[in-house]
This record gives C-alpha cells, structure tokens and sequence, in this order.
C-alpha cells in the first residue's frame, strides 16, 4: 500500500492483493520390468487484484456520485472504488483517478 507523505489532499494511491499457491505431486510405481505407473497431479491458485482501502468509496457513494443507475453492472464484487477517468487528447491519454482524503 502506498502512503502519502506530504499529506496533500489530491495524491493518486494504489495497492493490490496478491496471492499464490503451487502445489504439485508425483508418483512412479514400477508394476514390472516393463511396465511403470506414472500419476502426476497438481493445483494451482492465484489471487491478483486491486485493494486499496483510502480509495474505498462504498456503493451509496458511487450512487451519490452517478445517480442514473448505469454502474451496478460494472462491478463484480463489494468493493466500490473512486472511479477513474481517461482524457484523451490526440494520442495522448491522460487517466485521472484522485482519491480525496479527509
């Protein structure tokens, strides 16, 4: 998570959950001089996602902020983020996404 250090009330903030988990086995069993059983197995689970507790906004915030009701489909899971915006200009892309601080 980062920190802001001068305290200013506009500083853009980011922060992730991440999380992974490898497990593998295998076994060789020779059944006869001509024959082997092999069996291999494994699991793997991995968690990557954005978490960043000072932009939490909630759902009635986001509600406050778009009050026409086009946003619930545009979230997966309970966590209602400060939105972010892109201007575009020609080629280039500028992305806006100030969380403000109390």
């Amino acid at each position: 998570m980062e920190t802001n250090p001068t305290e200013k009330k506009l500083l853009p903030v980011n922060g992730s959950n991440r999380y992974g988990l490898s497990i593998a086995a295998d076994s060789v069993y020779t059944i006869s001089p001509k024959m082997v059983l092999n069996l291999r197995g494994n699991f793997h689970q991995l968690t990557d996602e954005y978490a960043a507790d000072t932009a939490l906004i909630g759902k009635d915030g986001i509600a406050n902020l778009f009050p026409t009701n086009f946003w619930p489909s545009l979230y997966t899971f309970d966590q209602y983020y400060y939105p972010a915006f892109d201007m575009v200009q020609g080629s280039t892309r500028t992305r806006c996404a100030f969380t403000p601080r109390r």
